[in-house]
């Protein structure tokens, strides 16, 4: 069944492109909870505190380049072959994106993969056993899009799926089961053809990727949406917290029920409830079998952060329990947790009150029952995404800062994990940044140099491990190109970098993104490429 609501505003996160005024249509509790990626001139843009590193603070991160595009609210998935699958999201403009690209952590760069069939920001996306990845619902410009896709990465290519009478969906969750199948449960449903007349959802069905139908229709006891769903070692699904129904006003309504859904039987049941409301929260399976809630927002108005954190038990029986657990540094919502190799949780940025996104990350010690502090990122993020990679570091990709939607991403590299490029007390410098190629004849191919040094100053050889160029029409010029990969540069020393641009479009930006193991890169790692086509 469905909680009817009157039809929520539409916010123009879009600016007219090509005559058309772009709208994105969603949950405006979801909406609301966003510092929307827009800016106004003069307007001051609040930012988060310094990022102070102490001695005492766990792990460290170090910088990986860009993602081809700024996005937030997109997904990032682990491959079986150690590479991450990034999809979707929303750009500076709000607008959703068609495009999706794999981070491959050997060379630590990001590349286009192909397209999806529509664009999709709020979507979900499960690995499947057979080592696809399903992405599922999210919203596009009108919400007219295929429920949802498949990605093969054996040819790095999307397929659309229907689902007969399945709604495309945003707020819900997706878990695998046991069985293969996967769990669809909750979110929010609008009219495909308006985007109107939405409403939060009990409903919950079982998508089969061996048929690509979905089957099985069951309801959670209550209408769900923002929730957190997690496999249990039992082999049930708890389910819990989340906005329990849609206001008329905007505002979420943040729940502390949960229940559990029982594959056995494809039926939810109640369960204990939690200590306190939760929405924009994680929730992370523990090596002992009990999960981890931990921060989000218990108000209304989602604009206030809880720093409490609680433990789900299977025991006692019938009804299993809830019980705090120590308390986080600070208050945080539409952050990121993930379970490390040595069974701690990580977790990550988020935000605060208003616009304050957070560089703060901490880790939590099952065994002290507590968090300590790890060591911050190098950019304030909120709504970002994070995968486990095979080696046991973290990618920390992408999100919101305040009003800007990143492209910018780092590895967190845990204690006992090997820093796969370790630094020298060095400095590195480029230039010039940006690269500007002009506005060139479509078809017509200009040639741009970029010199990296090692300022003489340098009391160590500094080694370029790597550079990547990106974005759809630019090109490495390998044969006018002085930088080798690896390449030594001694104090003193430089090599160039040659891209070809070959515009296609009106506007055509791209990037030189660069690996190295100098402690300090002037001005960041990334070069940004700007042409435009006439």
């Amino acid at each position: 069944m469905v909680s009817s609501y009157r039809q929520p505003d539409l916010r123009v996160v879009g600016k007219r492109r090509m005559g058309k005024r772009v709208w994105l249509a969603s949950s405006a509790a979801l909406l609301a909870s966003l510092c929307v990626p827009s800016h106004t001139a003069g307007e001051p843009v609040q930012r988060a505190e310094p990022a102070i590193a102490t001695s005492t603070q766990v792990g460290a991160f170090i910088p990986v380049g860009n993602i081809n595009e700024p996005r937030f609210w997109f997904t990032a998935t682990p491959l079986p072959n150690g590479k991450v699958l990034i999809a979707g999201g929303g750009g500076n403009n709000g607008v959703p994106s068609q495009t999706a690209e794999l981070y491959d952590p050997a060379s630590r760069t990001f590349s286009y993969t192909g397209h999806m069939v529509a664009p999709r920001i709020l979507h979900t996306a499960t690995l499947l056993e057979n080592g696809r990845v399903l992405m599922f619902g999210g919203t596009n410009n009108n919400m007219n899009q295929t429920v949802g896709e498949v990605y093969d990465p054996s040819v790095g290519q999307f397929t659309g799926i229907t689902v007969a009478n399945r709604s495309s969906l945003i707020g819900h969750t997706a878990t695998l089961l046991p069985s293969g199948m996967v769990l669809i449960a909750g979110g929010s449903a609008c009219n495909a053809s308006t985007g109107a007349n939405c409403g939060t959802l009990d409903s919950a069905f079982l998508f089969d990727p061996s048929s690509g139908t979905g089957n099985s229709l069951t309801f959670m006891s209550f209408v769900r949406r923002g929730h957190q769903a997690v496999m249990l070692k039992n082999g049930q699904v708890l389910i819990a917290g989340g906005d329990a129904a849609p206001p008329t006003t905007g505002n979420g309504n943040p729940s502390n029920t949960a229940e559990m859904y029982d594959p056995g039987t494809n039926a939810f049941s109640l369960v204990a409830q939690m200590t306190q409301p939760r929405s924009e929260y994680t929730a992370n399976l523990l090596d002992d079998g009990t999960v981890l809630l931990a921060g989000g927002t218990s108000v209304p108005f989602h604009d206030s952060a809880i720093a409490s954190a609680e433990i789900f038990n299977l025991l006692p029986l019938p009804n299993h329990s809830f019980s705090a657990t120590g308390n986080m540094s600070r208050g945080r919502f539409a952050h990121t947790a993930t379970t490390l190799s040595n069974g701690q949780v990580l977790l990550t940025g988020g935000r605060e009150l208003s616009c304050l996104a957070l560089p703060y990350s901490e880790v939590f010690d099952p065994a002290g029952d507590h968090f300590v502090p790890a060591a911050n990122m190098a950019n304030a993020r909120c709504l970002h995404s994070v995968a486990l990679l095979s080696n046991g570091a973290v990618l920390v990709a992408g999100g919101l800062d305040c009003r800007n939607s990143l492209s910018s991403a780092e590895v967190f590299i845990p204690p006992g994990v090997t820093n796969p490029d370790p630094t020298v007390p060095a400095v590195l410098s480029f230039g010039p940044n940006p690269v500007k190629f002009g506005r060139r004849k479509i078809g017509r191919t200009v040639t741009r140099k970029v010199t990296i040094r090692s300022p003489a100053k340098n009391k160590a050889t500094v080694q370029l491990r790597s550079f990547a160029v990106s974005g759809a029409h630019y090109y490495l010029n390998s044969s006018m190109t002085t930088c080798a990969q690896p390449r030594s540069l001694a104090p003193g020393q430089s090599c160039t970098i040659a891209i070809d641009f070959k515009p296609q479009q009106a506007i055509d930006d791209g990037f030189v993104t660069i690996g190295t193991n100098a402690s300090q890169i002037s001005g960041g790692n990334a070069i940004l490429l700007q042409g435009n086509a006439r």
